[in-house]
């Protein structure tokens, strides 16, 4: 955009679309966008144009374009400032007229939708369309208040997408028999945790136990979200509605004057109803609410920008490397030189650093800090272990220990579903202080026998989240 202008269409997020042509924006030259959108498998060409003044000698161009474009698509729509008055019929106006007719397309008339301070109206923005038998209204509103332009709209009688629903893999944990579900955990052969003889085993006898005891009492359900969650309606308002989608019926069977009079009002008092109590309901829930926390309701309610999942292509094991091994090269020299020093120091007498045993209570203790209830990559969550966690936690403690013994770490639990995040292009934000686990078990607060050892490692801990946050700070300057 220079000096001005721009040029932009705002399309609903579940109509397909495409860009097949746009401009290159330079000084003294036109400015225009096309889209090839999806309609029930018919494909349109929607456009916008903009001139920026009179001078601008944009015929050739937008005829070179919309012939390239013309004999692609059934169905044309074009709007836009053209900078070409069509109330004067001068050499200008003929010239755009007959490169519309050349192409097959059809002006929809309107009245003068320019009005300067001190000047006479003229008509400088239009409506092109390929298929005028499917323009259902089209007009202009006036609007002085911001502009010296009229705003031009169209309605076509082209049938839009439907919305695409929502798709959920859920299970119902509200109607499981939880008598039934004590029973199958204490029956279940969990020998095969306690025999095997290696730690990854362990954790997939674990895993197979759990969820084939959870396909039984509550398997996985394929659910359809149609509609957001509405809170807001209450009775009386689901009453209205039912009144209202009744009166449609009737209108739809019966299409008199009187049903078609007792359909608008029902209609019109629903729409009032709901938006009231929407309105209420939304100032009540975000009244004093975190930043965070308001933003995340919201989007619940299909509020604010939907999420966008970018492509990961990046090899995650490569990625780890990177982060896990030395940013800086040490000079050989330098290197071997430490090594020696560290060689021959005198040796401090001190106790053997290594790891206790974890208690019940210490995994219950665990159990019970996590918060999230997401599905990690072993398809466990928090919404399985929490109803049987006083059963299954001495078979997570034998775990948790032999790992600790064997000095090797559930490779499951390393797995974690990635994705890239909308809010950079790098991945310097990847490397942060805080994260969640990508499983519901964790390995936090395990005690340790050497107390100031542990200290130790804690601190050191702390000063390399410091310095991450430093080089972070510094990187985003």
């Amino acid at each position: 955009m220079v000096g001005g202008g721009g040029v932009a269409i705002y399309l609903r997020c579940d109509i397909d679309c495409e860009i097949v042509a746009q401009s290159v924006t330079s000084a003294d030259s036109p400015e225009y966008l096309f889209l090839e959108v999806t309609l029930h498998h018919t494909r349109a060409l929607l456009g916008v144009f903009y001139s920026p003044h009179l001078r601008v000698d944009y015929f050739e161009q937008l005829e070179s374009v919309l012939a390239d474009l013309r004999t692609r698509y059934e169905h044309i729509i074009l709007m836009g400032d053209f900078n070409t008055c069509l109330v004067k019929r001068d050499c200008r106006s003929r010239k755009l007229l007959s490169l519309f007719h050349s192409l097959f397309l059809n002006c929809l008339e309107l009245y003068p939708t320019h009005f300067p301070h001190n000047g006479q109206p003229s008509l400088l923005d239009l409506i092109i369309t390929s298929s005028p038998e499917l323009v259902d209204s089209h007009g202009q509103f006036n609007a002085a208040a911001f502009s010296s332009h009229d705003l031009i709209y169209a309605s076509f009688k082209i049938r839009p997408p439907k919305r695409r629903h929502k798709t959920l893999m859920l299970r119902n944990y509200a109607k499981i028999d939880k008598n039934a579900l004590f029973d199958d955990v204490l029956n279940s052969d969990w020998e095969l945790v306690f025999g095997a003889e290696d730690v990854n085993e362990m954790v997939q006898a674990f895993n197979s136990i759990i969820l084939t005891i959870f396909d039984k009492h509550a398997p996985l359900q394929v659910v359809r979200v149609k509609h957001f969650p509405a809170p807001w309606l209450t009775p009386d308002i689901k009453g209205v509605m039912e009144r209202r989608n009744r009166a449609r019926i009737r209108l739809r069977k019966n299409p008199t004057k009187i049903n078609s009079e007792s359909y608008i009002e029902l209609r019109n008092r629903c729409n009032k109803l709901c938006r009231s109590a929407r309105r209420k309901h939304i100032h009540s829930t975000i009244e004093g609410c975190p930043h965070t926390k308001m933003w995340k309701y919201l989007k619940s309610l299909g509020i604010g920008k939907a999420d966008h999942v970018f492509p990961f292509n990046v090899d995650l094991n490569a990625l780890n490397d990177y982060f896990a091994s030395s940013p800086v090269c040490l000079d050989s020299v330098i290197k071997s030189r430490t090594l020696s020093v560290l060689a021959n120091a005198p040796c401090l007498a001190s106790a053997s650093f290594d790891f206790g045993k974890v208690t019940t209570a210490d995994v219950l203790k665990i159990l019970k800090s996590v918060t999230t209830k997401a599905v990690g990559n072993d398809g466990l969550s928090l919404d399985m272990i929490t109803p049987i966690q006083d059963l299954v936690a001495p078979i997570l403690t034998h775990i948790l220990n032999f790992s600790l013994s064997s000095g090797v770490f559930p490779a499951v639990w390393k797995q974690a579903h990635v994705e890239c995040d909308a809010h950079c292009q790098t991945f310097r934000h990847l490397v942060t202080p805080s994260f969640r686990t990508s499983t519901c078990m964790s390995f936090a607060f395990i005690p340790a026998r050497n107390n100031h050892a542990l200290e130790t490692i804690s601190a050191s801990a702390c000063n390399v989240t410091k310095e991450l946050r430093n080089a972070e700070q510094t990187d985003g300057r």
